[in-house]
């Protein structure tokens, strides 16, 4: 079986998958902050989020998404205090966050954006719980090789492309953006339903900037400086960039289930 036909048979077992869990959500009327487990049968493939539909964590739901053998939380985090730039965010045992342009309809749309210390709870360790649920932790770079062998097209798991640097890869980008939202018809088809959405990041030195172009999301990997591995997605892109970047600025937040 050719790698492209392994990937629509994927494909259809997940949308079934998809179909069963979105009925069970239909369904649940949970509520508070304590994760509650909906075993959910499937056949075929093992899903890997084992039956977690949703995730309650500091007063909203996130919902999960398994992804080949991986589970991710769908959204982006949005939990803590808002911050002024201008302030900071500092360890003080309160989880800062700032929202874009300083506005909390903007976290509520796009989720947070956290230096990486803060995201990481100042504990520096890659694959730290940081600012995730219990039981969820900060993707660390080989796991964003990972997610994006098993989504790309033509390169999969263990390719040298993941690897590189700056934009690599041919079409994991389009796979992983949300299918509205993003400027210039740069949406992607969102075929493995991570529902990446453009919200911008914020730089030390311009602010706020990218909200509809870009989205950037930090990992746990660090390295022996001030710089930290993070993962991008623009409009303009099918495939996804891996850069090095200052660990001050303030980026978007995806947890992974440990």
């Amino acid at each position: 079986m050719t790698k492209l036909a392994y990937i629509r048979e994927q494909q259809c077992l997940e949308l079934v998958h998809r179909q069963i869990r979105d009925e069970v959500l239909a369904a649940d009327s949970m509520s508070g902050d304590t994760s509650r487990s909906l075993q959910v049968e499937h056949s075929g493939t093992q899903d890997a989020c084992e039956g977690f539909v949703t995730i309650p964590y500091g007063g909203q739901v996130y919902h999960t998404v398994p992804i080949g053998e991986q589970c991710w939380l769908r959204e982006n985090m949005n939990i803590g205090d808002l911050v002024n730039p201008e302030a900071g965010q500092s360890n003080n045992e309160i989880i800062e966050k700032f929202c874009y342009d300083g506005l909390p309809e903007n976290c509520e749309k796009y989720g947070g954006l956290y230096m990486w210390h803060e995201m990481m709870a100042y504990i520096p360790i890659q694959g730290s719980q940081g600012i995730c649920p219990n039981g969820w932790h900060i993707p660390s770079d080989d796991e964003w090789k990972e997610l994006e062998g098993y989504t790309d097209s033509q390169y999969g798991i263990g390719n040298p492309v993941w690897d590189e640097n700056f934009y690599r890869g041919f079409d994991t980008g389009k796979h992983l953006k949300a299918l509205l939202g993003w400027n210039n018809n740069g949406n992607g088809d969102n075929l493995y339903d991570f529902k990446a959405i453009p919200g911008g990041f914020w730089e030390v030195s311009t602010s706020f900037i990218r909200e509809g172009e870009e989205t950037h999301f930090w990992t746990s990997s660090h390295d022996s400086g001030h710089n930290a591995v993070q993962r991008g997605l623009k409009d303009d892109k099918d495939n996804i960039s891996r850069t090095f970047e200052w660990d001050e600025t303030a980026r978007s937040v995806r947890c992974l289930k440990d």
